[in-house]
């Protein structure tokens, strides 16, 4: 890589960082959101729905601002605009100010994420060097920060608010200081051709697959954190720390997955890493399943964790590559980014009632098999990069 380029690595690697660590301190004090606004279990999961659909509402004008203006400084406004939210979402003077708040957040949070997954497009392409999983290993390392964070401040009785004026200050400073360190406006500005008629091209069917992809690890991810407690819990009984034990699994194979991804990919390509992914996922929890209780849980989830550990960023970072090797003409990297992203991140908008169905249907020990289904899902799907690789 050329000094510039990897100046823009370090600074996006700061927004990775950043796009994570302020809703992760949040989350983890959201006993005492609950208490504040005096809701149920069913209420409060109600209110986090509307987080989901704030990100999800701000993936197509995100990626139109990146083609027009940049990924850069829809990074920079993005970045500064959740920080200026984040103390709104802390104040909960009802759950209205709450949901409003947080539908707001999450969609500034969005337009950071997709612009910085745009911005690492941008860096591949230059450089020629895959760098996406080492980028959402930093997302990952954000969230645990988060988590930090937040039980600090809890341990040591200070308020929500005063977290979130702290983190608001650290993401305006770090923000404003890093912000030089990201490439020019121009260096992915790209404003697609249109058919003589004035429409925009249609996004190929390439696009919807690496989307289908990506959900199909996302939709495995937010199960592997939503219900390893639950099934050991209610399945086989266990403690609170056992119980918490999948997730330290789950978490710790993500990590190591998404540090080792970008090398491992350079060697085999996208596809061959993908297809193991895909494995992994199914052999592994279904393995898991099969065993039971806690010895077979985290199998479980220790597979689920590296399985779809580089999925995500793998598909974001094959459709950004796919825009400018086969329709540079018709379609912005950021925008195909975006499409893709659309897809995948409806997983966190149905899949936790979908297990939740299941599990009813059939126990939540079966109903988990779903993500191993899923997990052939990316197996046979992981061909569609052979274009790009």
């Amino acid at each position: 890589m050329t000094r510039e380029l990897r100046r823009a690595w370090l600074g996006t690697a700061i927004w990775f960082f950043l796009n994570s660590v302020a809703w992760a301190s949040i989350v983890v004090r959201m006993p005492e959101i609950k208490e504040a606004l005096g809701a149920s279990n069913g209420v409060l999961g109600l209110l986090l729905l509307v987080s989901v659909l704030g990100a999800l509402s701000a993936l197509r004008p995100a990626g139109i601002l990146c083609a027009k203006y940049g990924s850069s400084p829809v990074m920079v406004v993005s970045a500064l605009s959740g920080a200026v939210v984040l103390p709104l979402v802390a104040w909960l003077p009802n759950a209205y100010v709450f949901v409003l708040s947080v539908f707001v957040f999450m969609f500034t949070t969005a337009n950071m994420d997709m612009s910085q997954n745009a911005h690492a497009v941008a860096i591949e392409h230059r450089s020629g060097k895959k760098i996406m999983g080492r980028l959402h290993g930093l997302w990952s390392v954000g969230g645990i920060a988060g988590g930090v964070v937040g039980g600090g401040f809890a341990a040591l009785g200070l308020s929500l608010m005063q977290q979130a004026l702290f983190m608001s200050v650290l993401i305006i400073v770090v923000a404003l200081a890093a912000k030089g360190l990201l490439l020019p406006p121009d260096a992915d500005q790209h404003e697609p051709a249109v058919h003589e008629d004035g429409e925009k091209h249609r996004y190929p069917l390439a696009f919807w697959i690496l989307g289908l992809v990506g959900l199909c690890a996302a939709l495995g991810e937010g199960a592997a954190g939503d219900w390893g407690a639950v099934l050991l819990h209610d399945e086989w009984r266990a403690t609170a720390f056992v119980s918490s034990l999948p997730y330290i699994a789950f978490q710790t194979t993500m990590v190591i997955g998404r540090f080792s991804s970008d090398a491992l990919s350079e060697r085999f390509g996208r596809y061959i890493i993908l297809r193991c992914c895909g494995a992994i996922t199914t052999i592994g929890l279904t393995a898991g399943l099969l065993i039971g209780d806690v010895p077979g849980v985290l199998i479980g989830w220790l597979s689920i964790g590296l399985g779809v550990s580089v999925v995500v960023p793998m598909v974001f970072s094959a459709a950004g590559a796919l825009a400018l090797k086969r329709y540079s003409s018709t379609i912005a990297p950021a925008q195909a980014v975006s499409v893709v992203s659309g897809v995948v991140y409806s997983a966190f908008l149905f899949g936790p009632p979908l297990i939740g169905f299941l599990a009813d249907a059939f126990t939540l020990r079966w109903a988990m098999l779903l993500v191993s289904v899923l997990g052939l899902g990316v197996f046979f799907g992981a061909g569609v990069t052979k274009q790009v690789d």
